[in-house]
């Protein structure tokens, strides 16, 4: 997967910071970017794609929202 820009970011409340990207297959995704020091969620690992909602994470879908949002 490549990445084409990014178009959002968001700290989730374990502390991960997450970003959410246009890929140029066109697809939107949510990665991490950075684990939390503090971070008990296994799935929070550095680039890992988000895809199910779980403890402290945050769907492509919730993310995408906010985008939308911001530019209405």
């Amino acid at each position: 997967m490549r990445l084409l820009r990014g178009l959002s970011g968001k700290v989730l409340s374990c502390g991960c910071l997450v970003g959410v990207y246009e890929t140029y297959e066109g697809p939107v995704v949510t990665t991490i970017d950075a684990r939390g020091a503090g971070c008990n969620v296994p799935e929070h690992r550095r680039h890992a794609v988000l895809s199910v909602p779980g403890p402290g994470t945050m769907t492509v879908s919730d993310v995408t929202e906010e985008v939308h949002e911001s530019r209405s």
